[in-house]
């Protein structure tokens, strides 16, 4: 006659059985590759050259801007050209909302200038030449492009 004061599900055999069939029902797990330098400086090859257009650099600027001050995509899209400090060996940059910031008060970034052709600052501060916008401007630095 069975005992009631042990479960037969709990043997080793029963245990390597049921962990088997999860193993058989789950499906991989395919990563993200990691994004390198080398593709934001095929991007900036393609988009930062002589004579750019604005929409060209914009593209330039974004990915430049991002890759450089690991920002997500809504961070680039708050902030604005008067968050924006410009000086001689880097920018400072506020951000004022982030997904990953606890109290929501906002907080500054930092880009380092290199002067090479794949410096985030240089080709920020060629965007905002070509597209004539002001440091003390509240709209969003990246906002859409309308051509008349």
């Amino acid at each position: 006659m069975p005992t009631l004061d042990r479960n037969p599900l709990d043997s080793e055999f029963c245990k390597n059985i049921i962990e088997s069939a999860k193993r058989k029902q789950s499906k991989t797990v395919s990563k993200k590759k990691p994004f390198s330098s080398q593709i934001v400086k095929d991007i900036l090859n393609a988009y930062n050259k002589e004579g750019p257009n604005l929409k060209d650099i914009r593209v330039a600027a974004l990915c430049s801007l991002a890759f450089a001050g690991f920002f997500h995509y809504n961070e680039l899209c708050n902030i604005a050209p008067n968050h924006i400090e410009f000086h001689s060996q880097y920018i400072e940059i506020f951000v004022p909302r982030s997904k990953t910031e606890v109290y929501r008060e906002g907080n500054y970034v930092y880009v380092s200038a290199s002067g090479s052709q794949y410096c985030p600052v240089g080709v920020l501060r060629k965007y905002m030449n070509l597209g004539a916008i002001h440091d003390n401007n509240d709209l969003p630095l990246f906002r859409p492009l309308v051509f008349h």
